[in-house]
């Protein structure tokens, strides 16, 4: 009971930290390995950064992946950055983008990706660990891809229009009286 307990307790700090820093995701994988010695062991999807993204426009996005242990008994908690495999595919109807992620050390991995359709995306993130076989984390989320949004560009327009307005009223006011 303790053991799953304290294991549950880390893994819902990490995710509250995570959702207090802006983060969209925090998820954990098990191997048997680990199950079989005490430990609880696992690379960890831990931040994944598309928020705002329109069709038709070419978004950075960065996943953040790390490699931890929890040792139930003194409730220990390690993480370091993950060497990982990070793949993702993204669909949408007969839409599929399927990419491998580069790392950028610290940053954590990063990928790019112009989606061609406005709508809900499915997007599933798989990090896996090059060094032993069967240990991964896969993580799933929707993502709403909005139309590009042109109310800032009336806005604009409507406010330097306003502009000139008040600007052609002050000069012939000025004007009408020097004339008088």
């Amino acid at each position: 009971m303790i053991r799953r307990s304290t294991a549950a307790f880390v893994w819902a700090v990490m995710l509250i930290a995570a959702m207090l820093t802006g983060f969209t995701a925090v998820s954990y994988a098990e191997t048997a390995e680990t199950a079989e010695t005490g430990e609880e062991e696992g690379i960890y999807v831990s931040s994944v950064s598309l928020s705002d993204v329109y069709v038709k426009t070419r978004t950075p996005y960065y996943v953040k992946v790390f490699e931890g242990g929890v040792t139930p008994g003194t409730g220990k908690s390690e993480l370091s950055i993950a060497e990982a495999e990070v793949s993702v595919v993204m669909t949408k109807g007969s839409h599929e983008i399927k990419q491998e992620l580069t790392s950028i050390s610290e940053e954590g991995y990063q990928g790019e990706v112009t989606f061609p359709e406005a709508g809900l995306w499915n997007i599933v993130i798989t990090a896996a660990d090059p060094h032993q076989a069967g240990q991964a984390d896969v993580f799933e989320m929707e993502l709403n891809v909005k139309e590009k949004n042109n109310e800032t560009t009336y806005l604009w327009i409507g406010l330097m229009t306003l502009f000139a307005v008040v600007i052609i009223y002050v000069l012939f006011r000025i004007r009408r009286l020097l004339r008088k």
